[in-house]
């Protein structure tokens, strides 16, 4: 008996299918990661480890509840405890990064306001850019992106406002 509760376009099984959940909220876990982190192989890090923590305390997850919001809380912790890390020790940068810093390859056909867009989405706070992301870019819920935070849901649509304002703003728009 497979119960099935959709929720946002996310589907929450009671079952013991909690593997295949994961494995479908996997890539907006990885998109989530990449606005936090701004690097792809740090955001595929963070997702691997929001979904190895995800498995491990399986037991602590409530069926039928939602999974994607339970799992960006876990990215979100392990991002916040991966910036309170590297702030006593220092960062680490490999010497290939450095040499490859200002090299790019050139692409015509990007978009120009996409690339100021995304270059103006990193001048904002963690704060903007987290709700940005996850009610603008994932379409999640006011309610839902509220639950994640821990903040009360007027909270995330003053925050929502602020940001939008700040991102327009840095637009010169």
């Amino acid at each position: 008996m497979d119960k099935v509760e959709r929720r946002e376009g996310l589907t929450s099984r009671v079952d013991n299918n909690f593997d295949n959940d994961l494995e479908e909220v996997r890539p907006q876990l990885v998109r989530f990661a990449l606005g936090l982190t701004r690097d792809p192989t740090a955001a595929e890090d963070l997702a691997q480890r929001a979904i190895l923590r995800g498995l491990n305390n399986r037991g602590a997850f409530e069926a039928g509840t939602n999974l994607r919001a339970w799992l960006f809380t876990i990215a979100r912790n392990c991002h916040i405890d991966d910036i309170r890390r590297d702030q006593r020790r220092g960062r680490s940068v490999e010497l290939e990064t450095v040499e490859d810093a200002g090299a790019q390859i050139p692409n015509q056909f990007e978009n120009v306001e996409l690339i100021e867009l995304r270059q103006k989405l990193t001048e904002l706070s963690e704060t903007d850019r987290e709700v940005l992301l996850m009610i603008a870019v994932e379409g999640m819920p006011y309610e839902e992106a509220a639950e994640i935070l821990g903040v009360a849901v007027g909270t995330i649509k003053s925050r929502l406002s602020r940001a939008r304002r700040r991102l327009r703003k840095l637009m010169g728009r």
